[in-house]
């Protein structure tokens, strides 16, 4: 369950030598020359990648990792989620696990519904305690799972798959309860886990797979990458971004994009990169950037301006050759681009506003229906008296008024037609996108449902207008 390996040095002993200890085998040896602490290294006896640990630093390990155990009794399963903590004295390690979630299958009826207890923080912090979740709910974070009684747990053909034998080959965490899930519900799963692919198996959803029983038809790639995605442990988001990319990638340019240390949650993104770029020269791209660059970004900023530019780009209707597909000061061609957008999006903004202006100040002849009809203020002493008298804040700030003359997000009061001059209900418009903002009768109180209706029938009104003047002037 740990990913850690270390190989622990000693002192300079009287005869120049350093002892030498392998986490992972327990093989010892001698040293002549002294290794850099937290320096990458190999065991010479199991081969094993490692970090060099210095003995007398061993107290600041602290690793921590997670494990699912499933037991069955009966028809009825129980999974149990366990974070599990390792330190190392005298080069021994240590467990301590922290039981963190029970999800319970208890059949009724051939039917099993999940129920669970997650180990929380109390209200305000006080205190860790289980507390039951809702029903359905249960652990979906990636997880190692314990695989020595899968057997007795699942079978040997858990719907044609062995679980124990596919997650015995798999040596990474991976969301199981989807794994499950998916093996049951979606065929293609099955074949994933037969090629290997156990993670993939997990973490993709119905629409991402295509039909066949080929590692090439399901996954829309070609079978070529399937020996680097079993190396690699390729996952449902990396995929993606293999799918999309322009052109082949290779094993050494998959190994240089992980080196980058993007963040996940920035891989979608990425897919609107490559298009425009191999993932060799996305690679070389990020790096120059990262130097050239006075900000010292991060890998994953590089990503995020360069994702904006592109779309920026697609928006302004700006061609994308290959000079523009590569700035060369990208931090500089994003934020001028950013600059002109903002100025197209006023452009259009202001387009509306005046619209809106011209459609309620010289086109609106008033608007009644069952009983209810509609009035626009037209000076700032109209807010006033409207929030003085309904008792809310339409005319206690400048914000409201300044809005509504500009035309973009536009006040009516709302009245009652055998009482015009009565204020009853107010309502906020955008004239842009013809949506209520707000609608409030007095002391801020929800209006009857009959307003409400009249108002949205007003904005539909409200919009029909808006088009016609539009055709009308154009």
């Amino acid at each position: 369950c740990f990913e850690e390996k270390y190989i622990f040095f000693s002192n300079l002993k009287s005869n120049k030598k350093r002892d030498c200890v392998c986490s992972v085998c327990n093989a010892t040896w001698e040293l002549s020359e002294k290794p850099k602490h937290k320096g990458y290294t190999e065991c010479p006896h199991c081969k094993a990648k490692a970090v060099w640990w210095s003995d007398r630093y061993q107290s600041c390990i602290k690793n921590e990792s997670n494990l699912c155990t499933v037991h069955k009794r009966g028809n009825d399963f129980i999974m149990r989620w366990n974070n599990i903590g390792r330190t190392f004295y005298q080069h021994k390690p240590y467990i301590k696990y922290y039981d963190d979630a029970y999800t319970f299958y208890l059949e009724k009826n051939g039917e099993y519904k999940p129920t669970s207890y997650f180990y929380t923080e109390g209200y305000m912090g006080y205190g860790l305690h289980w507390t039951k979740e809702r029903k359905g709910e249960t652990c979906y974070h990636p997880t190692y799972v314990y695989t020595k009684n899968l057997g007795e747990v699942f079978g040997d053909n858990f719907f044609n798959v062995n679980i124990k034998t596919t997650l015995e080959n798999s040596h990474h965490k991976l969301n199981f309860i989807r794994l499950l899930k998916n093996i049951k519900e979606i065929p293609q799963a099955e074949y994933l886990c037969k090629f290997g692919l156990t993670t993939l198996a997990a973490e993709l959803k119905a629409t991402d797979y295509q039909e066949g029983g080929s590692f090439e038809r399901i996954m829309g790639v070609s079978k070529q990458y399937m020996p680097m995605y079993r190396k690699y442990d390729i996952g449902a988001a990396e995929h993606r971004i293999i799918s999309s990319a322009k052109g082949w990638i290779s094993e050494d340019d998959f190994i240089e994009f992980r080196s980058l240390g993007i963040d996940p949650d920035h891989y979608d993104r990425i897919q609107e990169i490559l298009p425009n770029m191999t993932m060799k020269t996305f690679c070389r791209y990020v790096k120059k950037q990262m130097l050239v660059s006075n900000t010292n970004p991060t890998p994953s900023k590089i990503v995020i301006w360069l994702a904006d530019y592109y779309s920026m780009c697609d928006n302004l209707d700006i061609k994308i050759t290959k000079d523009l597909a590569r700035p060369k000061e990208l931090k500089k061609a994003h934020d001028m681009l950013v600059k002109r957008y903002e100025e197209v999006k006023a452009e259009i903004r202001d387009a509306k506003s005046k619209a809106a202006l011209e459609l309620v100040n010289h086109w609106f002849k008033g608007y009644e229906k069952d009983g209810f009809c509609i009035i626009v203020p037209q000076c700032k002493s109209d807010f006033i008296r409207e929030g003085q008298i309904l008792g809310h804040c339409v005319g206690n700030s400048n914000y409201y008024y300044d809005k509504h003359i500009a035309g973009e997000k536009m006040i009516f009061f709302i009245r009652k037609t055998e009482s015009k001059d009565t204020p009853y209900v107010t309502a906020e418009i955008d004239m842009h996108t013809f949506r209520i903002m707000q609608c409030y009768a007095k002391g801020n109180s929800t209006p009857k449902p009959v307003v409400n209706r009249f108002v949205k029938e007003f904005c539909q009104w409200l919009k029909l207008q808006g088009a016609k003047l539009e055709r009308k002037a154009g």
